[in-house]
């Protein structure tokens, strides 16, 4: 019976009881058809890569010796705390600066902490004649303070001069429908609040 290679478009006999099962007319075709060549990310050579593996997004190194030198190539990242520039290398995939900044983010993600000028905003905005409620333990993202004043209520989350947000707090601030802001002096939180211009 007559078949057509998919890869070399070439016709080929094929015994009837083997017609289901063949589906190219050499080892070399079916090798080409679940190949693809690509270049090296680390040296620039061409190389045959398995096209299981392509579509798994791996196997971008034609050797063991260039995957290795990817690994130690430095890259620039950000601190997910503090803000400050990271250099480390590929494969160390950083993500904080120092054990403080981790300890830092996951206290903020996982637990809720106060920030550092937290209680000097509360006592602020008491003085002012506010009503204040602190869900800086409440999780999940959930601003630090909840502001009444005047019949209006206000949603803030007190920051340091350096301070970012977590991932939780930027997932809460993408789906708050009311009234959000980040503030990091008590000038700020009044302003936010109308208190100031």
């Amino acid at each position: 019976m007559e078949k057509i290679c998919p890869t070399c478009k070439i016709s080929f006999d094929v015994p009837k009881c083997e017609y289901d099962l063949r589906r190219f007319c050499s080892f070399d075709c079916r090798s080409k058809y679940h190949s693809r060549i690509i270049t090296c990310d680390s040296c620039g050579m061409e190389f045959k890569a398995a096209l299981s593996k392509l579509t798994a997004n791996i196997n971008s190194y034609c050797s063991k010796e260039c995957y290795s030198k990817a690994l130690e190539k430095k890259v620039y990242s950000t601190c997910l705390t503090c803000g400050d520039e990271i250099i480390a290398k590929q494969s160390a995939n950083q993500k904080f600066c120092s054990l403080g900044c981790y300890w830092e983010y996951a206290r903020q993600t996982y637990r809720g902490v106060k920030d550092a000028n937290h209680d000097e905003i509360v006592s602020i905005l008491l003085d002012a004649g506010c009503s204040v409620l602190e869900a800086h333990e409440t999780r999940y993202g959930c601003p630090d303070i909840f502001v009444g004043y005047k019949m209006d209520n206000y949603c803030l989350e007190i920051k340091t001069k350096k301070g970012r947000l977590t991932k939780a707090q930027k997932k809460f601030q993408d789906g708050w429908r009311g009234h959000y802001a980040i503030v990091r002096t008590p000038e700020e939180a009044l302003k936010a609040i109308g208190l100031m211009e």
